[in-house]
């Protein structure tokens, strides 16, 4: 197949080409590939081929090291293909995938993208929320915390979260589940409780770098003698 044959196979089969090359033993040429494929790919086929990686490493296929491949198809695309898979994230399903093999690696490549609001529709989504609870039940307390920094950067909006997910547990649990549970879901609010009170203490340490009396002991002796003499004047 020369040049201009390849080229029109590209164009008009993209999705399916690249599928093709997530089957062993032809994911060497996956990357590749796609370099060449980019302009005719459209975003959500680009998204539906993300998710099948995921589920191939989910699924634990050893013929391809499929969180690697992952990265490198994320860091690989264009912005818009990233901002449509970003946008799709807000039902929380693609995060929620990639925690179930721990890879905090690639969820990190994928919210480093996204804005604030962006990242908090991830966990206030029922897709994300319901990984807070999984992962709560699963008693998976690194990911659990790893999941809510990524995703919500300012202590109002954690406020709001753990008074929304109060609401969600009560409106969904019995009294007598609530009562079963009742030591588990105090750990997981006791969690929240924590990272509030850590912003807040990093809140108090800014401030107080930026006092009047913090400024002038960071001054420097040249500096002092330099306002004694405009003092002076």
């Amino acid at each position: 197949m020369n040049e201009e044959q390849q080229v029109k196979v590209f164009k008009n089969y993209p999705y399916k080409v690249l599928k093709c090359f997530l089957d062993w033993p032809w994911q060497s040429f996956f990357m590749e590939t796609a370099k060449r494929i980019w302009a005719f790919l459209p975003e959500e086929d680009y998204d539906l081929l993300l998710r099948i990686i995921v589920n191939k490493a989910i699924d634990g296929y050893k013929d391809c090291n499929y969180q690697k491949l992952f990265g490198e198809f994320w860091q690989q695309s264009p912005i818009t293909h990233k901002e449509y898979v970003i946008d799709e994230c807000a039902s929380g399903s693609l995060v929620s995938k990639l925690l179930q093999i721990k890879d905090k690696e690639n969820i990190k490549l994928i919210l480093e993208n996204a804005t604030t609001p962006e990242r908090e529709k991830v966990i206030f989504s029922d897709k994300g929320k319901s990984t807070c609870e999984s992962l709560t039940y699963n008693d998976k307390r690194d990911l659990l915390k790893f999941f809510v920094q990524e995703c919500i950067s300012s202590k109002d909006i954690m406020i709001k979260f753990k008074e929304e997910f109060k609401k969600r547990i009560i409106r969904r649990c019995s009294e007598e589940t609530l009562e079963r549970e009742k030591d588990m879901w105090s750990k997981f609010f006791q969690l929240l409780d924590d990272l509030i009170q850590k912003d807040d203490k990093k809140r108090g340490m800014e401030e107080g770098n930026s006092s009047p009396a913090k400024r002038l002991c960071s001054l420097t002796s040249e500096q002092l003698s330099s306002s004694k003499e405009i003092f002076k004047g």
